[in-house]
């Protein structure tokens, strides 16, 4: 009796009970009426299981009801939903680019065969180019005054013993340093910086990350662009975390700056209080001064050298999927042939292709600003993760030449910004939940190959927009309280190095 009167109480246990049981019931008897065949065909199984679930479902909740009905339920499952773990929400992401960049493409496939790891790396012979094409520009420096390309001078000075090993030897020493500044850069300093005791999300987008299309680009062609990230992590993290040796950040800072220039954007991490204006400029203008000088170590000629092949990159635009610059995305919307949207947008784009650019840089230069004057607002201390991930952004996005060998910057402040909790306000709680799921989905999208996304992701400028435009949002959703973004200095004292 108890059944049924439990039943007839929850009416929603009547509606997967009695269904399932007719399903069940028209099955069986298909047989012997008129649509029956006499025998068991798969279709029937199908059904009788389709109602087998139902009558399981009902009463599974019925016998739940009954043994939890004297106990008192605080909230329902969706009040619990903003209590979870971040890391579900990340996952989550992840999981989503994981069906559709991976096991659709491989597994659904209408060749029914897997083609996925075949050429999906723009590789060249031999490997490492971009390296030994360095290393031949700084040999012909040093043997004949002259180069193909001019590089910072520090780093020629630098790199100028690695000229003095036979390749693959060089090749293979760059290698395991970029591999080891990647482990350095991606799993350890987000360890040290975040303050949680969960480390699972770090350690997840880390897994993740190390497998990536990104860095195995960067591998292949000998770039050195984590290295260069190391440093100015590095340079942060002293910085902010080790007040006695802020000497040495400085001296890691120029060294990232001399290594890709871009870096010199992440002077703005280097601030201990943003209303104390007089010292933040000094320092900004001092380490502006020493990276300028740093300039002349090989001289005025090379000096004016590398600033005419400076000016000559950055009017360079490259059309080719591989390459997340503004200038390089828009040239090469109007000279692909897989052209998608109206074609009266694309006209309208190529004839005023510079203001388009323009308005792009705006909307990135924007986007700092309200990351910045939220951090300004809160006076955040600390290594402020949103600020750093738009720098990294604006690195990505603003040279006109810009592969996607550089994508592995993204790795640090991403893990950052999704370990940070942000409001703890229910609603803001569930944008911030929402926010997670798209940076996390889209984050993982830039892990995989071109040439397995659709013609409107292959160029990876759309996604840096999209994490741009969630950071910018997300800079809104931090409590008002001051809180420090980051636990207090590990050593402190009153020298601070040379620059204050």
């Amino acid at each position: 009796m108890n059944f049924f009167k439990e039943a007839t109480k929850n009416k929603s246990i009547l509606f997967l009970i009695v269904p399932g049981i007719f399903i069940i019931l028209f099955s069986l008897v298909s047989d012997v009426s008129r649509f029956g065949t006499n025998d068991i065909r798969p279709a029937q199984v199908l059904v009788t299981i389709v109602g087998a679930t139902l009558v399981l479902l009902g009463v599974g909740r019925m016998l739940g009801s009954q043994e939890h009905k004297q106990a008192i339920i605080p909230s329902s499952w969706l009040d619990e939903i903003p209590n979870l773990p971040d890391i579900v929400w990340v996952v989550m992401g992840f999981s989503i680019t994981y069906m559709f960049f991976l096991i659709f493409p491989m597994f659904f496939a209408s060749a029914h065969k897997v083609v996925y790891f075949n050429r999906y790396l723009p590789g060249m012979y031999p490997i490492g180019a971009d390296f030994t094409s360095t290393l031949d520009s700084i040999r012909t420096w040093f043997a004949q005054g002259v180069a193909k390309v001019y590089y910072p001078p520090l780093l020629t000075i630098l790199f100028a013993p690695l000229t003095l090993m036979a390749y693959p030897i060089n090749y293979y020493i760059i290698t395991t340093m970029t591999v080891t500044s990647y482990f350095v850069v991606a799993f350890l300093l987000p360890f040290l910086i975040i303050s949680k005791k969960d480390l699972s999300i770090p350690l997840f987008i880390f897994g993740a990350s190390a497998f990536s299309y990104g860095f195995q680009f960067e591998v292949e062609r000998g770039q050195f662009h984590t290295i260069a990230m190391l440093f100015c992590l590095s340079a942060i993290y002293l910085f902010h975390r080790r007040l006695q040796e802020r000497f040495f950040a400085y001296v890691l800072f120029c060294i990232s700056v001399q290594f890709k220039i871009y870096p010199a954007v992440f002077v703005v991490l280097l601030v201990d209080d943003w209303r104390d204006w007089k010292t933040n400029l000094k320092r900004f203008f001092a380490l502006g001064l020493t990276n300028f000088l740093l300039l002349f170590l090989l001289g005025y000629s090379y000096f004016s050298k590398f600033i005419a092949h400076i000016a000559a990159s950055n009017s360079y635009s490259e059309p080719w999927l591989g390459n997340h610059s503004i200038s390089s995305f828009l040239t090469y919307l109007l000279t692909s042939k897989d052209r998608f949207g109206d074609a009266n947008l694309f006209a309208w784009v190529e004839s005023n292709i510079n203001l388009v650019m323009n308005v792009l840089v705006l909307y990135f230069v924007i986007c700092l600003l309200l990351v910045w004057l939220n951090a300004y607002r809160r006076n955040t201390r600390g290594i402020d993760s949103l600020l750093l991930m738009t720098c990294v952004l604006g690195a990505l996005i603003l040279p006109s030449i810009n592969h996607d060998y550089t994508l592995p910057l993204l790795t640090a402040p991403f893990a950052l910004i999704m370990a940070e909790q942000f409001t703890q306000n229910v609603r803001g709680r569930m944008l911030v939940i929402f926010l997670r799921v798209a940076a996390s989905c889209t984050y993982a999208i830039t892990l995989v190959p071109f040439i397995h996304k659709p013609v409107y992701l292959q160029n990876t400028f759309p996604l840096l927009v999209i994490l741009l435009t969630i950071t910018t949002l997300l800079s809104f959703l931090r409590d008002e309280e001051d809180i420090e973004s980051a636990t207090p200095p590990v050593l402190s004292g009153n020298s601070a190095g040379a620059i204050s």
